[in-house]
């Protein structure tokens, strides 16, 4: 599936419009103090659950990084839920692309996320796991 983030779309099972919802992922990915910046937000049926952004992982500074999905859905039911992801372009502040990861995709999956929504240079897409 794909839209455009400015798209007036509402879900039939959602209080919040999209944008709304992705509205939320980017002011998560401000709160980054990586220099690409990364924010999710975990939705249910419109409510928003938790919020997460990219950051420093524990170690030495620079070596690994925790992603926003995973700040987001950490030790929190998230079965049949769904995940909401935006990146902004460091040199345009415009949406790019936010697909998870392998290995978010994998953790996601193993949480009974529903969907996962992402930011891309054109819009957003939506992705069932």
């Amino acid at each position: 599936m794909q839209g455009h983030i400015l798209d007036e779309w509402h879900s039939w099972d959602c209080r919040l419009s999209l944008p709304t919802k992705f509205n939320y992922a980017q002011l998560a990915s401000q709160c980054s103090d990586l220099p690409i910046k990364v924010g999710a937000v975990l939705i249910d049926h419109g409510k928003v659950l938790r919020l997460g952004h990219n950051t420093w992982g524990r170690g030495l500074p620079g070596t690994w990084t925790r992603h926003a999905e995973f700040r987001a859905t950490m030790n929190i039911n998230a079965q049949g839920k769904d995940v909401y992801v935006y990146r902004q372009n460091q040199l345009t502040g415009a949406p790019a692309m936010a697909k998870p990861c392998a290995h978010c995709r994998e953790y996601l999956a193993a949480l009974g996320v529903r969907k996962v929504f992402y930011t891309t240079p054109n819009g957003f897409e939506m992705e069932k796991l």
